[in-house]
């Protein structure tokens, strides 16, 4: 399931704070989808866009554009991220390489828990 299909079908999506703290957390900040080999990635307006685009509620990205804490990492988006194999790439606008792939590629050496679920796809093989 992807990351999107994952938020369509969470019922507490339908709750505009916590819609909001979904929205803060995909505002400049990168996250990793390890099952499906995923980069979630978007600005503030596109993050806008697809909460309200997947709460299904006749909004716009202008219902969350700018509504606070932007870019923060919410400990409960986190651990709920964490829970579907999605984790933040820290310091992804640092890494010094020019493409997508290369970003990712050096987020893999470094966390090789990343890599190692990527080839055998059960994380229980390698725990």
């Amino acid at each position: 399931m992807t990351f999107k299909e994952r938020l369509e079908s969470y019922d507490k999506i339908k709750d505009y704070d916590f819609a909001q703290k979904i929205y803060a957390n995909l505002c400049n900040l990168v996250w990793y989808d390890y099952v499906n080999d995923e980069v979630i990635d978007f600005s503030w307006r596109s993050s806008g866009g697809f909460v309200s685009g997947i709460r299904q509620l006749g909004e716009d990205y202008m219902d969350f554009y700018c509504s606070g804490n932007e870019g923060e990492i919410d400990d409960e988006i986190e651990k709920l991220f964490e829970s579907w194999n999605i984790v933040n790439v820290k310091g992804y606008y640092d890494i010094k390489t020019k493409t997508e792939e290369e970003k990712i590629a050096e987020f893999k050496k470094t966390n090789p828990l990343v890599v190692a679920y990527n080839r055998d796809n059960k994380i229980n093989n390698i725990l």
